[in-house]
């Protein structure tokens, strides 16, 4: 599934689904809990497309945070430059409903462990390996999210992997 804690309590998750599409349409009844659910393949599939996922949330936190790392470093107001990267082609999930309530606030409530989506950026590896794909920023991104889950500490949010993107800096970014 998909759509964190706030997707539970209002039933509007994203179910994706392996396996056999006739057992899926059966159950579909009691999936009350999904806004979506949706047929991905045979099974393993759902497991796969929830991995890559989740690391394409690593790499766009990841991605903005470093942009934004830099930017304040360079003396760009940071909550300004926010606001004009999530009015153009820059935004993302991460940029519009994660970095700036967490990182720039410097509160980060733990919705979803740090070293849970560093175990999900492995996983994605493990996939791009075993289908035998190229997909470099995804396995950068899994080794940079295992550093983070090591420096900054698994059980913390998973936003607070920008803070390695600060010590590498020397700049928080707010």
């Amino acid at each position: 599934v998909s759509g964190g804690t706030a997707g539970a309590q209002a039933g509007t998750l994203t179910v994706m689904v392996g396996g056999d599409a006739g057992a899926l349409e059966a159950v579909r009844p009691g999936l009350a809990f999904a806004g979506k659910v949706v047929h991905v393949g045979g099974t393993g599939a759902g497991f796969a497309v929830k991995a890559v996922n989740n690391a394409l949330l690593a790499v766009n936190l990841w991605a903005a945070g470093e942009g934004l790392a830099a930017l304040a470093r360079a003396g760009v107001e940071v909550a300004g430059a926010l606001e004009v990267i999530n009015a153009s082609s820059g935004r993302s999930n991460a940029s519009e409903n994660l970095i700036g309530q967490r990182v720039l606030t410097r509160e980060f409530p733990v919705t979803f462990g740090l070293g849970l989506l560093a175990k999900d950026a492995g996983i994605a590896a493990d996939v791009v390996r075993a289908a035998g794909a190229s997909a470099p920023v995804l396995m950068q991104t899994e080794a940079l999210f295992r550093a983070a889950a090591t420096v900054v500490g698994a059980g913390e949010d998973h936003t607070a992997a920008l803070r390695l993107i600060e010590q590498m800096n020397d700049k928080e970014i707010r």
